[in-house]
């Protein structure tokens, strides 16, 4: 059964202990499936947070992504290690995402209205308000300057 609940799609300890719970396991037989699994490598939950950042990261900020692997059940330690190791995670990064979040939401936009907007936006997906911010001025001096800039 811990076999055809991972089937799917990888799942942390924690989400299959909750699957085989739901289904009536005992305590002693879903602990003793888990230990068989990461024995077997099967069940690696460091390897499902860094496959879960890999393909979220660019399009949301390491708090949420923070966030969403804490509700998976993902230890903060493995937590802080695959955010401190994932490519997208270092600040330049993050405010390059932030950038072409900022400049779509921004588009057409009518002011000041639409900075809350979209700060507002970025900070949902979790980047961090210090790099929204300094974003936010580096995109005001470029039109200021008429320019721009790199996305």
């Amino acid at each position: 059964m811990a076999l055809r609940i991972l089937a799917g799609w990888s799942r942390t300890r924690h989400q299959l202990r909750a699957g085989l719970r739901r289904r009536g396991f005992t305590e002693a037989a879903v602990e003793a499936a888990i230990r068989r699994l990461e024995a077997l490598r099967y069940l690696d939950d460091s390897a499902v947070a860094a496959a879960h950042v890999r393909g979220r990261s660019g399009r949301y900020g390491p708090d949420r992504l923070r966030a969403e692997l804490k509700a998976r059940g993902v230890e903060d330690a493995v937590v802080a290690e695959v955010l401190r190791h994932e490519p997208g995670a270092d600040p330049e990064s993050q405010a390059a995402s932030v950038r072409r979040l900022l400049v779509r939401s921004l588009d057409g936009g009518d002011g000041d209205r639409a900075v809350r907007r979209a700060v507002a936006a970025a900070s949902r997906r979790g980047f961090d308000p210090a790099v929204i911010w300094r974003v936010l001025r580096e995109l005001r001096m470029d039109a200021e300057h008429g320019s721009q800039g790199p996305d």
